[in-house]
């Protein structure tokens, strides 16, 4: 037996429902979907060798494109869209970590002796939703961009 202390708020459910739905902001969202665009442009080329020897933009042809000027031009827009969302996400992602803590510092404290093993499923349901959501929003992104220029520069050397 050992004593463990619980946090408790019986509206900390709702509160992080809402820190959840509060936190998509429609520019986070669009820089978000545009870095996750470009890095899964950049790893499909990338592992299934596509090398295009033409490329058509606003009807001007570029003939003899090469695979260094195409992941080069993947690059800098992998890492546009990777600044962009940084710039735009992190104020977001430091406000949601400064409510989620301003949730548990509200929370009641309850001190109980529990078997070494014993787990707590509501805190543990609670805090396995959170965390999945703030890495999936927010690192995940950022990750998977950073990935993507590193394949970039190494298949543009």
């Amino acid at each position: 037996m050992r004593e463990k202390t619980y946090t408790y708020s019986p509206k900390e459910p709702e509160e992080l429902d809402a820190l959840i739905v509060e936190s998509y902001n429609q520019l986070v969202q669009l820089e978000r979907r545009n870095l996750l665009l470009v890095s899964s442009i950049v790893f499909f080329s990338a592992f299934t060798k596509i090398n295009p020897t033409t490329g058509s933009l606003l009807g001007v042809t570029f003939q003899n494109l090469s695979e260094m000027h195409f992941y080069t031009g993947l690059c800098a827009l992998v890492l546009y869209f990777l600044i962009a969302y940084l710039v735009y996400g992190y104020p977001r992602f430091k406000a949601t970590l400064k409510a989620k803590n301003a949730i548990a510092k509200n929370s009641m404290k309850i001190s109980r002796n529990v078997s070494w093993y014993k787990i707590e499923w509501g805190r543990f349901s609670l805090d396995l939703k959170y965390r999945v959501w703030l890495i999936f929003h927010y690192i995940f992104p950022v990750l998977l961009g950073t990935l993507a220029i590193v394949i970039a520069v190494i298949k543009a050397v």
